[in-house]
């Protein structure tokens, strides 16, 4: 069994076998860039939204190209990658320190997946799996690969946040108020229809079950206005999401017998406490 919590300390039980559990010691330091270069990159896609939007939102879009500005992005941003654990509940944990690639079902074929150039459909995705094989650590990956790449601006939503009255267009407008970038409805519809942001939207399976055929309606909307705007959902099987046609859904692949004498020094290392290595020891860690 084990449990996970999200940044802002809410908690999410898992019960789980150990051959579902995505860890590995320090394997993962190697996909997770310096961050002089992510800030590079983050800055490049905020060039270019300001590049396609400075025609009607010059003002504001300026603005977001300050340096504290940037500054803030990249730290809220890079915080996605923070989570607690069983084995490490005290403080959160940089998933560079234990991540361990995850393998995607690909055409019956178990691919390792570093970003989402990787899925051979370029449009919106559902990445399934059971409880507790990792699909948050998962997405919170992705969002960091994505950071790095510089191509879009990577949105992360919970969307365990979706209640009666409160809409996706809200939980967009919100976070991208917490990354720092205020926006109104104009100004959103504008970042959708440049494809210059993406959407990861975490725990599909955790909506209400009176409000999932809603939501399902307004990320179909977004995809048929906005068809340069990717979404990216991760969602257990058979919650619903994987009936719209609008979306090519991948199963998360478990791990196979010859992964174990990986995965299991990564889980006693942190059941053992603080541990040496490159993600730990460099700040400079993106």
């Amino acid at each position: 069994m084990r449990r996970t919590f999200g940044s802002d300390g809410s908690s999410d039980l898992r019960l789980a076998k150990l051959n579902t559990f995505p860890v590995i010691k320090a394997m993962g330091v190697a996909l997770f860039a310096g961050a002089t270069v992510a800030k590079k990159a983050l800055e490049r896609v905020v060039d270019d939204i300001y590049e396609l939007g400075k025609d009607h939102f010059q003002s504001r879009l300026r603005k977001w190209r300050a340096e504290d500005v940037l500054a803030t992005l990249y730290k809220k941003i890079k915080h996605v990658r923070f989570v607690k654990t069983i084995w490490q509940f005290e403080k959160e944990v940089d998933l560079a320190s234990f991540y361990h690639p995850s393998r995607v079902l690909i055409d019956k074929q178990r691919v390792v997946v570093q970003n989402l150039g990787d899925f051979p459909w370029q449009g919106s995705i559902v990445v399934q799996g059971t409880i507790g094989q990792g699909k948050s650590i998962f997405l919170r990956f992705l969002v960091a690969r994505e950071m790095q790449r510089g191509l879009t601006l990577p949105l992360f939503i919970e969307l365990r946040k979706i209640v009666a009255g409160v809409s996706l267009d809200r939980l967009m407008t919100e976070e991208l108020a917490n990354l720092g970038l205020v926006v109104d409805q104009t100004l959103l519809l504008f970042l959708l229809s440049s494809g210059k942001i993406t959407l990861f939207l975490d725990a599909f399976d955790e909506v209400r079950e009176s409000e999932r055929e809603r939501l399902i309606g307004e990320m179909e909307e977004i995809i048929r206005r906005h068809e340069k705007t990717r979404i990216i959902v991760t969602a257990r099987p058979q919650s619903g999401i994987e009936n719209c046609a609008h979306f090519r859904v991948y199963q998360l692949a478990s791990l196979e017998q010859n992964e174990y004498q990986n995965v299991i020094p990564g889980i006693s290392q942190l059941d053992s406490g603080p541990r040496t290595s490159r993600a730990n020891a460099d700040d400079d860690t993106a």
